[in-house]
């Protein structure tokens, strides 16, 4: 039997040590913290679009403060960031081709949770004119729609903008604003639908400048429409830029779609060139050869009969084929290929000139070499030409670049031979200009070992 007072054995609890007490108040400490945490919200936060409107720059950089770099966002390109709420500085440059800063331009904003943005990168006076449009990020009642419409044209005129149901046209409608350049209407609610853009005149409803297709304002969502100049990129002066999640480009719907012809047929000769199989009178009658008509409007189409004669013969088809046409586009048709058998090659023009650079495209149509040529610029008195690389190599009979963003400046221009020191064309000093345009063509030379090379556009 135990002694009295002992109901079992006696276990001591050990003394807690210096360590022990470190490890408890980490613990205590995380515990608390996670707590605390817990009690927290998310941080607020907005979106912003960022789009290019400024016509004259091949592409522009952005960031926020040192984040977010965009070092090439295109003309008409969009791009979507989500930010916390909170003040920042934004930064819009240009980087030339030799990696120097043309210009930089610095906007600060506030940015707030209950609110989404779009940066206007807009050109006024040869420089980016930021503008920053802001709309409330929740609309009253989930089944409406919300639009904005900005004019970023600095040469465009002052317009009138109506947003109609679908197919009702504006007679007795209201304008939603009025905007000169760089003017914003109001966010304004409509019940979604299908809408139809339409710009006049201001004060002036019988003169239209644009009336667009029709655009669907979706639910729960809004649409900035930015007017855009063109910049003489294709026919027309201006486009609408729909900024949101899934961007695009509206064009009006009497936009033109414009076709040239270069003429690089095997045997040297003049060609009648149809549209539509019309031959009383072609389009462009006896197109001469390595040189470029001028531009015709034709139909917009996806599938656009595109035939060539000799002049005068419609009897005899070289080419019987379809083209794709857009509107707003300009785009240059190529014959080449040998007597009879002609094929065509279809190149997309984009006349807009961009400060500090100038455009170069390449097109190979010497049908007489198996391999590909090299077109190659030199700087003047290079010693060694093989040191240089290629800008381009294309292989004939029809091929051709976009256009290559070249530093102004004297040049040797240079056709060889791919892989090899065989010089088929110059060197030819060639002067390319700032905002100049250069097509480049090569043709069959005088032999079966030489090309000649035609200018087109500009005259370097």
């Amino acid at each position: 039997m135990p002694p009295i007072g002992r109901i079992g054995p006696v276990h001591l609890r050990p003394r807690m040590t210096v360590r022990d007490v470190k490890i408890f108040a980490l613990l205590f400490a995380a515990l608390a913290l996670a707590g605390c945490n817990q009690g927290q919200k998310a941080p607020l936060r907005t979106n912003a679009y960022v789009v290019n409107v400024a016509p004259d720059f091949a592409a522009l950089g952005y960031r926020r403060e040192q984040t977010d770099q965009i070092d090439s966002l295109d003309f008409k390109g969009v791009v979507k960031h989500d930010y916390g709420a909170d003040t920042y500085d934004f930064f819009v440059y240009q980087r030339t081709l030799t990696n120097d800063t043309l210009g930089s331009w610095t906007f600060t904003k506030q940015l707030v949770s209950d609110k989404n943005y779009v940066f206007v990168l807009a050109e006024a006076g040869g420089q980016v004119s930021p503008q920053i449009v802001e709309y409330p990020v929740k609309i009253a009642n989930s089944g409406d729609s919300q639009f904005v419409v900005m004019h970023a044209g600095e040469n465009l005129p002052t317009m009138d903008v109506y947003i109609t149901p679908a197919g009702t046209g504006i007679v007795g409608a209201a304008p939603r604003g009025t905007l000169s350049f760089l003017g914003q209407t109001a966010a304004t609610t409509l019940t979604n639908g299908t809408y139809d853009i339409t710009l006049t005149a201001a004060g002036d409803p019988s003169t239209v400048l644009f009336t667009s297709s029709t655009v669907n304002l979706a639910a729960d969502t809004t649409n900035v429409f930015v007017i855009t100049p063109e910049g003489g990129a294709g026919t027309e002066t201006m486009s609408i830029a729909a900024v949101q999640d899934s961007s695009y480009v509206l064009y009006s719907t009497n936009a033109t779609s414009a076709l040239r012809v270069i003429n690089a047929a095997g045997d040297q000769q003049p060609r009648d060139v149809a549209i539509n199989h019309e031959f009383s009178p072609p389009l462009f009658p006896s197109a001469a050869y390595a040189t470029a008509t001028a531009y015709q409007q034709v139909p917009v189409s996806t599938t656009l009969p595109v035939t060539a004669t000799p002049p005068g013969n419609p009897g005899v088809l070289e080419l019987d084929t379809t083209t794709a046409t857009y509107p707003g586009q300009k785009a240059s048709l190529l014959l080449t290929g040998p007597t009879g058998t002609l094929a065509l090659l279809f190149a997309d023009d984009d006349g807009r000139r961009i400060v500090k650079e100038a455009k170069v495209r390449y097109i190979a149509a010497a049908t007489q070499f198996a391999t590909a040529t090299d077109f190659v610029l030199l700087p003047p008195g290079t010693a060694d030409q093989t040191t240089i690389a290629a800008r381009t190599t294309l292989v004939a009979p029809a091929a051709s670049t976009g256009y290559d963003p070249v530093v102004p400046g004297t040049y040797e221009l240079l056709l060889r031979e791919v892989g090899t020191n065989t010089v088929r064309a110059g060197p030819i000093t060639v002067n390319l200009v700032e905002g100049g345009l250069y097509t480049i063509l090569s043709l069959n030379g005088a032999d079966g070992t030489t090309s000649s090379v035609a200018f087109l556009d500009d005259q370097p």
